[in-house]
């Protein structure tokens, strides 16, 4: 299924779970190329990003505090079957997390018109370098090297094409971020980073 109609049916999805489309934002690889950053990356995945107050079902105790957590609609539910057939009818993965509020009312968020005229979010280029870096200071602590890894991938590939682009505020968001890591904990993996 192409995107457009993919993002519709998404939008469909989540209205009928009650979660409207200005409590969930799209973001890392489709995202950048609805905002004309061709990544390479997660071509068959949509991340998605909703609030914990918006999530329907609540979160446990122990996820409360957790500045992102990955879930899904309860088992054994008609909502884990929409889910689920969502992914089947249009070959796309859904990987949702839910985040703090007040880490949602600070993503930056851009409008963007489907073809039957309703509107998703999307997270804009710059809070996903953001976003990122984020993590990857989160991962540094855990010593989660394949995840810094690819967090790291995640700006690398946004600075190359904003290079070709001639983005001159991505390319300073991004001279600001990268060179930070060049020597920290990624040593083993240096030579992944450009």
């Amino acid at each position: 299924m192409r995107i457009g109609r993919t993002l519709e049916k998404l939008e469909e999805l989540y209205s009928g779970w009650n979660i409207p489309a200005k409590k969930w934002f799209l973001t890392m690889g489709w995202a950048l190329r609805l905002q004309g950053y061709d990544s390479k990356k997660e071509t068959n995945l949509l991340d998605i990003g909703i609030p914990i107050s918006a999530w329907p079902w609540g979160l446990k105790e122990e996820y409360q505090d957790v500045s992102a957590v990955f879930i899904i609609p309860p088992k054994d539910s008609k909502e884990l079957n929409e889910y689920e057939n969502f992914m089947k009818d249009t070959e796309y993965g859904l990987s949702t997390h839910v985040v703090m509020d007040h880490v949602f009312l600070g993503i930056e968020k851009k409008r963007y018109k489907l073809r039957n005229g309703k509107t998703i979010q999307l997270e804009s280029v710059p809070s996903m370098i953001r976003t990122n870096d984020f993590v990857i200071e989160l991962k540094k602590e855990l010593k989660d090297y394949d995840d810094i890894i690819n967090h790291l991938g995640y700006i690398q590939e946004i600075s190359d094409i904003a290079r070709k682009k001639e983005d001159i505020n991505i390319i300073k968001i991004c001279k600001e971020i990268l060179p930070k890591y060049s020597k920290s904990c990624i040593k083993p993996y240096q030579k992944t980073i450009k």
